[in-house]
């Protein structure tokens, strides 16, 4: 997926046959929800990863059961289902259209997995 110059994530297959979408993010773009720093927001629960509104919906029309977030610099990938980002008792929405961005789904960090430095890049 591909905006401007910037591509924010892929459609992946892995070995088995499991599709997942992959969003690349950097560990700055953490959501904080309105914390001073990335630390504080984790330890309170209020740490989120983003994708936008349109991306999931593109990912649950193509049938694709997992998201994935790849951390650049780390190698860490948090991988979540990806009807939890249609659960909107899990969910908050951020909408940055009128400042020229898009309507965000925000999900809380601990409603995913992690693999810890899995991919080297």
């Amino acid at each position: 997926m591909k905006k401007g110059r910037r591509t924010y994530g892929g459609y992946w297959t892995l070995g088995n046959g499991v599709r997942l979408y992959m969003a690349y993010r950097n560990q700055s773009e953490i959501y904080r929800r309105g914390e001073s720093d990335i630390s504080s927001a984790m330890r309170i629960g209020k740490a989120c990863w983003a994708i936008d509104d349109e991306t999931a919906l593109a990912v649950k029309t193509r049938d694709i059961r997992i998201i994935a977030v790849l951390v650049k610099g780390t190698g860490d990938i948090y991988i979540t289902s990806t009807a939890n980002y249609f659960n909107r008792d899990l969910i908050n929405f951020q909408d940055y259209s009128a400042r020229g961005g898009s309507r965000q789904r925000l999900l809380p960090l601990h409603k995913f997995h992690v693999e810890y430095g899995k991919v080297k890049l």
